[in-house]
């Protein structure tokens, strides 16, 4: 299915997109202000990216493929040395990764969309209890955010997967918070 052009947009199979709706990042920027710009280092079709520039953020977008928006750049292997803020919706099966190399190079905040089944894991405790980046605001989701490989047939259920915005802040002192998103 490489090359399969959607709307004039280039698919790449073996990516991990899942589209995210607008109205899930705008629920971000209800509840968080980004001081300086903003990567979106896994920007797909740009959906998260067109949010924050709306928003008028001096937002940089990038992707590992190439979907016709944004540079074509892997963050895991090409990152910026320095960026203000990082906030993505990266690929599941490299979300850990992503938290990592965005704690190297951002130097405000972090807000990553992730399953809410992340909170779980002995591998990942250490990195929810860095002081140096402290976790500082779980956002969880009361409906469920409905994504879509590559944009493509939308089910008619109302998903079967809970996510939540999770906020690193290098400003944050005490325990991370936890708020819902209704």
């Amino acid at each position: 299915m490489d090359g399969l052009s959607i709307a004039g947009r280039k698919r790449t199979s073996d990516a991990d997109l899942y589209e995210t709706p607008a109205w899930a990042t705008e629920a971000l920027l209800e509840r968080e202000v980004f001081n300086g710009g903003v990567l979106e280092p896994a920007c797909g079709y740009g959906a998260i990216s067109e949010c924050f520039i709306a928003k008028g953020y001096d937002t940089i977008s990038s992707d590992k493929y190439d979907y016709g928006f944004g540079e074509i750049r892997d963050f895991l292997t090409d990152y910026p040395p320095e960026v203000a803020n990082i906030v993505t919706n990266p690929p599941y099966n490299k979300a850990t990764e992503f938290v990592q190399v965005a704690k190297m190079v951002s130097t405000s905040k972090i807000a990553m969309l992730l399953k809410l089944s992340y909170l779980e894991g002995m591998g990942r405790y250490d990195m929810f209890h860095d002081t140096k980046f402290p976790l500082a605001r779980v956002w969880v989701f009361c409906k469920r955010v409905q994504m879509y490989p590559h944009g493509l047939e939308r089910p008619k259920n109302s998903g079967t997967i809970a996510f939540a915005w999770y906020v690193w802040d290098i400003s944050h002192v005490g325990k991370p918070q936890i708020g819902w998103i209704k």
